[in-house]
């Protein structure tokens, strides 16, 4: 199983907090804001953060990003 490239990078951008921070400003808008709460966005922080490391393993593993993103 492969990954775009284009959605590995969405993830890089993403990491670091910029998820949290992206949800937080898009759900500000809705009428039952706080949608989520803090743990919650921390949470979903670090899973990306998750996510990143499984691709660097999936990388190590076979042999380089070639044979992990298309």
């Amino acid at each position: 199983m492969k990954l775009r490239q284009t959605t590995y990078e969405r993830l890089i951008l993403l990491s670091g907090g910029g998820l949290s921070r992206a949800l937080q400003e898009l759900l500000a808008q809705d009428p039952i804001f706080p949608v989520l709460t803090k743990p919650h966005l921390l949470a979903l922080d670090r899973r990306v953060l998750h996510v990143l490391a499984a691709l660097s393993m999936c990388k190590e593993q076979r042999g380089g990003w070639h044979n992990v993103l298309y």
